[in-house]
């Protein structure tokens, strides 16, 4: 039950950081974005070559930025994970 929770913790933590990162308010997050957020909440593991390569994983639609669910999925692997 702890993992279900942590989980949803995760997805409402993903969604705060997209409405706060998305400063276009395009509806997507730019790797531009991304790596504003990376920086901001000090994620030093997560570097420029590995953001770059991750892309390619999460943006499933291959438009160049990631969608809320998009970014829900690269969020909650990377943020439980550093």
């Amino acid at each position: 039950m702890e993992s279900t929770a942590a989980y949803a913790r995760s997805l409402q933590a993903s969604r705060r950081a997209f409405a706060q990162y998305d400063a276009n308010q395009s509806g997507k997050l730019s790797k531009d974005e991304t790596f504003s957020m990376i920086a901001d909440m000090g994620l030093t593991t997560l570097s420029e070559d590995y953001v770059h390569g991750a892309w390619s994983v999460y943006d499933t639609n291959h438009d160049g930025e990631l969608g809320p669910d998009e970014f829900a999925r690269f969020f909650t692997v990377n943020t439980a994970t550093s």
